[in-house]
């Protein structure tokens, strides 16, 4: 497999997860915010964002290693 079909199948896991783990995945690894900040402006907590980004990073890996 090729760079390209990587960054393709990577772009179509990140698409197919729910918006809010899209959200904050997004926030943390694109905008370089801490689970504190989002928290912060979500009005929710450190530990709930947490869990979220690790989920949707999961989800993206069992995706990947299945396509």
């Amino acid at each position: 497999m090729d760079d390209t079909q990587d960054m393709e199948n990577l772009h179509m896991a990140i698409k197919n997860l729910p918006e809010v783990q899209k959200h904050r995945l997004k926030k943390y690894y694109f905008e370089e915010k801490t689970f504190d900040e989002i928290a912060f402006e979500e009005g929710c907590t450190y530990q709930s964002i947490q869990r979220s980004v690790y989920r949707a990073v999961a989800k993206i890996k069992n995706i990947l290693k299945n396509s």
